[in-house]
């Protein structure tokens, strides 16, 4: 039996396609996993709220966003003093790897003639919000989150990504 494909393309010529029964999609050529799988009924297809909502839509909107040259970037070490993240199965927590990718790329940003900022410098617990106020006071262009997420599936692999939209920010 053929597996049953369906490609939707917008009007930026964004290409996505699905395939009934799994959780990996297809945009312009990269992979893409879902949270869940997509379902082939009655000769439609159907995905998930969540993984619309979360995942294609923000992805699909970025070709509509206008472009401005970005000059400076927050860095966001996630987790952080009593907040420890994941915790690896060699017992390594999330928080110190994620302030060690910071401040290493921070440099490598700065040397690329960004200007950088980290939202923390050492191991202390900062809550969402004030992550948030601290990249508006820098004025930065980007805003970049990171975490090690863990999973119990040893063969899992992949990035997470995340998009803020200026109104849901504010009312944070």
């Amino acid at each position: 039996s053929q597996e049953k494909t369906i490609t939707l393309t917008n009007k930026h010529g964004q290409k996505l396609t699905f395939t009934a029964e799994k959780v990996q999609c297809s945009l312009d050529g990269y992979q893409v996993n879902c949270c869940y799988k997509v379902i082939f009924k009655r000769g439609e297809f159907h995905l998930e709220q969540t993984d619309f909502t979360y995942l294609i839509d923000p992805v699909l909107r970025a070709g509509r966003i206008p472009r401005r040259k970005v000059k400076t970037i927050m860095l966001d070490p996630g987790h952080g003093g009593k907040d420890p993240g994941a915790i690896g199965y060699s017992g390594v927590y999330e928080k110190n790897i994620t302030l060690s990718m910071g401040k290493e790329l921070k440099a490598v940003l700065e040397k690329a003639g960004y200007k950088a900022y980290l939202t923390r410098e050492k191991d202390v617990f900062i809550n969402l919000r004030e992550r948030y106020q601290i990249a508006r006071r820098r004025e930065a262009d980007l805003f970049i989150s990171i975490h090690a997420d863990s999973a119990k599936n040893k063969n899992a692999t992949g990035l997470s990504v995340y998009t803020l939209s200026e109104t849901a920010s504010d009312r944070e």
